[in-house]
This record gives C-alpha cells, sequence and structure tokens, in this order.
C-alpha cells in the first residue's frame, strides 16, 4: 500500500514561493498544525480558520489560536491520515486518546507510514502507554475471568457438579462431561465425551454458573458436622417463625417442588441435598407472589419433611 506523506509542516521553513505571497504561506502553515494534530487539512478550512484568526486579531503563530480556531469551526478528523495505521492486529488500540499520543511524537513529515510504525515502535518498548478500546478492554477482562475460573475448577484435574435433582456429573480438565461404562469404569486415560466441545463450546456465563456451584460444593464439603448444623439451623428458624409456628394441618395438595427439574420433593434426604446444592434454594423453594414473600404452607410442609 502507498500511503500519501505531507512534506510541509510547522517546523519547514517555506519557499520562495510562499515568501512572495505571505497569506499563501500562513494559510499552508495552518494546513500542516491541522495535519500534525490529525485534523483535515483541506484548502477550505485553512481559509475559514485564517479569516478567523485574522478578525480575532490573534497571532497566527500561535499553535493553539489555530487549535482553538479549529474547533470553533468544527474542523472534523483527517481519516485518510489514519489509513493502515491501526491494521494487522493493532485494531484494539484505535482510540483517541492513541491517535494524540502518536500524532505528537510523530516527527514530519506526517503520513500514514510514519504514524503506524511509531505505534508499532510504543508497543515493542512501552506497551502501557497504549489505551485499549473499551471494547478489547472488555474481552480481555471477560478472558482473564474465564482463565481463573477454569483453573480453579480444574485445580485437582477433574471436577465434579452436584445437579440440584442429585446426579453427579464429573467433567475433564478440558470441561467435557466424563461418561462412565455400563459397569461403571472410567474411560481411558478418564478424558470427557471427544464430541463434547468442553469449556470452548461454554458460554462465560456457564462458566461462572459452574464456577459457583463447585465452590459452594468445595465450601460445603470442608465444613464440620457442626458447622453443617449451624449453616442449616437459622434458615430452618426463620421457616419455623414464618410459619407462625402453629399446629395448623398442611393443607392437602401443598408440595415442594424442585423449580430446576420439576420434581416433588418428599423424602428428608432429597430436600437435605437441594438445600445444601446451593446458597439461595431454600428461598427459592419457598418464597412466592410478587413481593417474594414466604409461603407459609410450603414452609410448615418443609418443617414436617426436614423433622420426619
Amino acid at each position: 500500500m502507498v500511503f500519501k506523506t505531507y512534506p510541509y509542516a510547522r517546523n519547514e521553513v517555506p519557499n520562495d514561493d510562499y515568501r512572495r505571497n505571505p497569506n499563501d504561506a500562513t494559510k499552508d502553515r495552518v494546513k500542516g498544525i491541522l495535519r500534525e494534530h490529525g485534523l483535515l487539512s483541506s484548502t477550505a478550512f485553512a481559509n475559514l480558520i485564517f479569516d478567523d484568526i485574522k478578525s480575532k486579531g490573534s497571532n497566527f503563530l500561535d499553535v493553539q489560536a489555530i487549535l482553538d480556531s479549529a474547533r470553533r469551526q468544527g474542523v472534523p478528523e483527517d481519516e485518510e491520515l489514519w489509513t493502515g495505521v491501526f491494521d494487522e492486529g493493532f485494531e484494539d488500540y484505535n482510540t483517541q486518546a492513541n491517535r494524540v499520543l502518536i500524532l505528537s511524537e510523530t516527527k514530519p513529515p506526517i503520513g500514514p507510514t510514519a504514524l503506524a510504525n511509531l505505534l508499532r515502535d510504543i508497543y515493542s518498548s512501552s506497551p502501557d502507554r497504549l489505551i485499549l478500546t473499551p471494547e478489547a478492554y472488555a474481552r480481555r477482562q471477560e478472558l482473564a475471568e474465564r482463565n481463573s475460573m477454569i483453573k480453579e475448577l480444574t485445580s485437582a484435574g477433574s471436577f465434579v457438579v452436584i445437579r440440584p435433582d442429585g446426579r453427579k456429573v464429573r467433567y475433564d480438565s478440558d470441561g467435557k462431561p466424563i461418561e462412565f461404562t455400563s459397569n461403571g469404569m472410567t474411560p481411558i486415560n478418564g478424558r470427557g465425551r471427544e464430541s463434547d466441545p468442553g469449556f470452548q463450546g461454554m458460554a462465560t456465563d456457564q462458566i461462572r454458573d459452574l464456577y459457583k456451584t463447585v465452590v459452594e460444593q468445595r465450601r460445603l464439603q470442608s465444613l464440620s458436622r457442626e458447622e453443617l448444623k449451624a449453616e442449616i439451623n437459622p434458615a430452618r428458624r426463620q421457616i419455623f417463625e414464618a410459619s407462625n409456628a402453629s399446629s395448623r394441618p398442611t393443607p392437602e395438595g401443598v408440595e415442594l417442588v424442585n423449580p430446576d427439574t420439576g420434581q416433588v420433593i418428599s423424602t428428608k434426604r432429597d430436600l437435605i441435598r437441594y438445600v445444601n446444592a446451593g446458597r439461595y434454594n431454600t428461598e427459592r423453594l419457598l418464597k412466592t407472589g410478587p413481593n417474594g414473600s414466604t409461603d407459609k404452607a410450603k414452609a410448615r410442609e418443609f418443617e414436617r419433611i426436614l423433622n420426619s
């Protein structure tokens, strides 16, 4: 690709033709300042700025006066100047802050080639000076979160997820579910189903859900028997109080239904397993209505099953 360069800038001395026409020399100087700051340096805009500065009696040697006038006249950026500068993997750095930085350090003549070379020099020597676009920054933050969660999940190689219905699913280090043989043996090398994409096929939210579930399971597994009781009892006490601790019989037809599977929870074993599978599972069983109040009938059924 052949890039256009701009041979005249503010640090260059006009030739004899410009000296013979001071106004033209001044307008070309204005164009050079505009180019140096990445602004469109057309003759029309140079004439507008020339007339504006002249009418205000400002100094044409004052760079800031030229830039202030350009802002008043609405001079746009010269996108042609940036042709190819942020190509070849540098798209994530196409920000206004980086453009200002590159323009301020590029020596005349200023053109796409000079700007592109300086961008790559800065990236090689001091990349921290460059700012990512908001989209690129968000992508990198999300990737860092994914990698961190996957590292934690697979810290021991494979990991197990206990589903709300009590099923245990083991995943290999790539996030692929492991299928056991009919006699319960682990597949060769303990690898998951080959056709499953594993972590690569999961959205970040899916990995985040797995992570939260496994972290909570590991926390509960680390608790002593007494600590587990303390974990459950406050919820039981709150539910008991909400039901007024009355001896009223549970209305017929009231059931505790697993909201994830639609299965009825009718045994103490299934109830404790579901409660321990998630921090907010007790509330999910018992809260009802638009205001999230506790269903007293369900609370009494919860107590009945738990004390059975």
